[in-house]
């Protein structure tokens, strides 16, 4: 289940915030520039597909139509995703859903996933970690952005399997980026939504959001920047943004319904994929 909310205020870094130096100028401005290179970032530049990029492992999914409400087993080994050239990201990976929402269910199976993770170094994040996440992206030109079914663009997913939503999931859902979260452990109340911004296809949107990882809602904390606009200030999920053991970043990610439409495709291009201890680390170009 996948429903559907927002927040202001500038992350600043100071002098005061590095840690500890031998106290010179010279050294405090060399922590800072150690502490705004990412911890990992993809390097699009020759790279024709996912795994040239720098990303691991690649996950891919199908329903089984011929089944109501089946899903296929999730493949880990699945092919890279490819990098083409975009007009507004240029080098970019073309992430794909095909036979998508065929009324009548003749073409089985259906895709629902196509995620490409990070590599171990930049994947799985343990309580009291504290990171930003970026992405950058453009809905391809069928994009049914005004559908209301969950359609997942980016997500940090909890260790276990349990149902439903994860702690931290990017929807397009009625025309808006949604980020959205649920952890029915603790509840039926345990969910946040929060309306991002509204979104049209062949549009460049650019997304900044920073997680401390914690097992209550106390320990956990969200932000979100959408285009430089500081769209959700910090505040603690009730949720919770780690379950059942570390939680980990599915780093470029499109998973939708079988019955999203369009048939017989849906895209999504995205770049600029990183992570990092601060806001700067992510940030810059």
């Amino acid at each position: 289940m996948h429903w559907y909310f927002i927040c202001s205020g500038l992350f600043a870094l100071t002098v005061n915030a590095l840690p500890a130096t031998s106290g010179t100028h010279a050294d405090a401005v060399k922590s800072l520039e150690v502490r705004d290179v990412p911890l990992w970032a993809a390097n699009y530049s020759n790279a024709v597909d996912s795994t040239g990029a720098g990303f691991g492992r690649v996950q891919i999914q199908y329903w089984d139509l011929s089944v109501e409400g089946k899903q296929g087993e999730l493949n880990n080994n699945g092919p890279p995703i490819p990098v083409v050239t975009h007009p507004k990201l240029g080098k970019a990976l073309e992430i794909h859903l095909t036979a998508r929402g065929y009324p009548d269910k003749s073409e089985s199976p259906a895709q629902e996933r196509w995620e490409a993770l990070p590599p171990k170094a930049a994947l799985y994040f343990n309580e009291g970690d504290d990171y930003y996440f970026r992405f950058d992206f453009v809905l391809g030109p069928n994009y049914p952005i005004n559908q209301r079914k969950f359609n997942v663009i980016n997500q940090i997913h909890q260790a276990d399997n349990k149902c439903c939503s994860p702690p931290v999931e990017f929807d397009i859902f009625s025309g808006n980026l949604v980020v959205h979260g649920e952890n029915q452990d603790l509840g039926p109340s345990a969910t946040y939504e929060k309306i991002l911004g509204a979104v049209q296809v062949d549009t460049k949107y650019k997304v900044v959001y920073h997680v401390k990882f914690g097992s209550t809602p106390a320990k956990s904390l969200l932000e979100v920047w959408l285009n430089d606009q500081h769209v959700v200030p910090a505040f603690h999920p009730n949720t919770t943004t780690i379950r059942g053991g570390p939680s980990y970043w599915k780093g470029a990610s499109l998973y939708a319904r079988w019955d999203v439409a369009p048939y017989p495709q849906m895209t999504v291009f995205q770049n600029a994929h990183r992570v990092g201890s601060t806001f700067a680390s992510v940030n810059n170009n």
